[in-house]
């Protein structure tokens, strides 16, 4: 498989249709087709979200959104003049960095967009999942260490922000463990939150509310 930043046609703006992309070829087709707009990881982490979250806009009234991030976000460097990090040296760790100040990033600024919506990020910790995969290094390491948690004791927070009084919950603030932890100052930006919310609408070609 050609790493995901590898230089391809760009395929933004265009529609593909694909029947049977559950698996086999079409699955294959369907995943190279979306790789041509954005990377992947930006995809899953950020922009698919953010899409979501914008087309459940009205029935999300008085509700709540969260988003998993991760204290991961300390080793990003997100642009949102570059979500595809083409102009900078790709390394894995880097780019998952970058995707997860994005969800910190969101969070905060769907607190200023939308304030009848409760907003929030957390980190579930180091979880052992299926994470990692796709590297035989991260999947012996998620698979193997004994200091990982459970996926049960990495959705404690989760639940605990779909659950607890809003009284409780700082609106569009990061979480560990359950309790408010300012993130590394660039997640914490206003100024860049801003510059993302504009550049992701731009990548889901969608119109501001």
């Amino acid at each position: 498989m050609t790493p995901e930043n590898e230089a391809v046609e760009d395929l933004t703006g265009r529609v593909a249709v694909v029947t049977g992309a559950n698996s086999g070829i079409g699955l294959a087709a369907a995943l190279e087709f979306a790789r041509r707009g954005w990377t992947l990881t930006i995809q899953a982490n950020h922009l698919a979200p953010f899409l979501l979250s914008n087309l459940l806009r009205e029935p999300l009234r008085g509700g709540r959104i969260i988003n998993t991030a991760s204290d991961a976000h300390r080793g990003g460097t997100l642009d949102p003049d570059d979500l595809n990090s083409e102009h900078r040296k790709y390394t894995t760790l880097g780019i998952y960095g970058s995707a997860k100040q994005a969800n910190i990033l969101f969070a905060a600024e769907a607190a200023r967009q939308w304030p009848d919506i409760l907003s929030t990020s957390y980190h579930p910790g180091i979880v052992r999942t299926r994470f990692g995969r796709d590297s035989a290094t991260y999947d012996f390491f998620y698979k193997r260490m004994p200091f990982l948690r459970t996926p049960e004791k990495g959705a404690e927070t989760m639940i605990w922000l779909a659950e607890a009084d809003r009284s409780a919950i700082t609106n569009g603030a990061y979480y560990v463990d359950k309790r408010e932890r300012r993130p590394q100052a660039k997640a914490a930006d206003p100024h860049l939150a801003a510059r993302l919310w504009t550049a992701s609408l731009a990548a889901t070609a969608l119109t501001p509310a």
